[in-house]
């Protein structure tokens, strides 16, 4: 069965055709509010466009309103806790200091932010360079447009902008989502566990999912632009997962809090944003990252509609080759489900 494109959008996702969107990780975006920014010098970025930061928040305090359309006041009340994460703006951006990445706010409540990130975009009131944290996040935007909602303080969820170079000049757009995936095992190496990703980019611990991306395009001061979302599960325990084969760190015996995973995903993005856009090529590393290959698989390309097979080889372009019983079909975008172990 053929795989159909999604319809247009006013924002488009990279896949590995160039069109559509890519497979998502269990992250949204926030809407415009009234985050918090910070940055290592307390200064805004010279690359910012529009609204200058406000001054820093402390951890425990609300932040803004988000993509759910909730007001401050209509927010849950200021707390800390086991609820919240930890994760503080100015500390962040100062550990981000010798990277790209830069303000930094972080939203108390939204629905998406990715949604939030790339509506600012388009409205000049962030650039490339932006990073948007929520503590929680109500709808999250998943793989065929699946909603769910995170608990609050028990995840990191993060949206970055980057600046896609002229794909005349530069490297191949739709291994974009690839890139960032190998920032997603690299970040979990660091924090000393082992990931392998399902193609195109969810990250698996002991064949559970612990980490999804989704990527999405737009337009900013006449050029395009990228948003890395980026869901994390750090403390969860099984109880308070979505499904039964997904896991966190705290489950994988991991103590790591979600402000030294934000800070480790986010320095391991820059540095494979860079030697990516250094015309260092990403394939062979991600292949060999990949638990999807020598798979039997399903590939869902829309509510109804899958083809299985035998997953063969990745393209150049990101693609996922399946051997079927119809002979060998390419995927640009679908979700995966592993049958058995290859």
């Amino acid at each position: 069965m053929s795989h159909t494109s999604p319809p247009p959008r006013e924002q488009s996702s990279i896949r590995a055709d160039g069109q559509g969107r890519t497979d998502q990780v269990g992250h949204t975006s926030p809407s415009p509010g009234e985050p918090s920014s910070a940055r290592a010098d307390g200064q805004s970025r010279p690359d910012q466009v529009g609204d200058t930061s406000p001054p820093p928040v402390e951890p425990g305090r609300l932040v803004g309103a988000g993509s759910d359309g909730r007001t401050p006041a209509e927010a849950e009340p200021d707390r800390a806790g086991p609820d919240r994460s930890g994760i503080d703006p100015t500390s962040l951006a100062a550990a981000l200091a010798q990277t790209r990445w830069g303000p930094v706010r972080l939203l108390e409540r939204t629905g998406s932010t990715n949604a939030d990130l790339l509506e600012w975009l388009r409205q000049g009131r962030a650039s490339p360079g932006q990073v948007v944290l929520a503590e929680r996040q109500g709808r999250g935007r998943g793989r065929l447009d699946r909603t769910w909602s995170s608990p609050p303080g028990a995840s990191v969820l993060l949206s970055a902008a980057v600046g896609l170079p002229d794909p005349a000049a530069g490297p191949v757009w739709t291994q974009l989502p690839l890139v960032a995936g190998l920032a997603v095992v690299g970040a979990a190496a660091d924090l000393g566990v082992a990931v392998r990703l399902k193609w195109p980019n969810d990250a698996l611990i002991d064949g559970r999912k612990w980490a999804g991306l989704l990527i999405e395009t737009t337009q900013a001061a006449g050029r395009p632009v990228a948003v890395i979302g980026i869901g994390a599960n750090v403390r969860q325990r099984q109880a308070q997962l979505p499904i039964a084969q997904a896991t966190s760190l705290a489950l994988a015996g991991s103590t790591a809090s979600p402000p030294t995973v934000a800070v480790a995903l986010l320095r391991r993005l820059d540095r494979e944003l860079t030697a990516w856009l250094d015309g260092i090529d990403p394939m062979e590393r991600y292949r060999a990252a990949s638990a999807t290959l020598g798979q039997t698989v399903r590939v869902l390309t829309g509510p109804d509609q899958f083809v299985s097979g035998r997953a063969v080889a990745i393209a150049d372009d990101g693609r996922l080759v399946v051997e079927t019983a119809q002979g060998r079909q390419l995927f640009a975008a679908g979700d995966v489900v592993h049958l058995r172990a290859g």
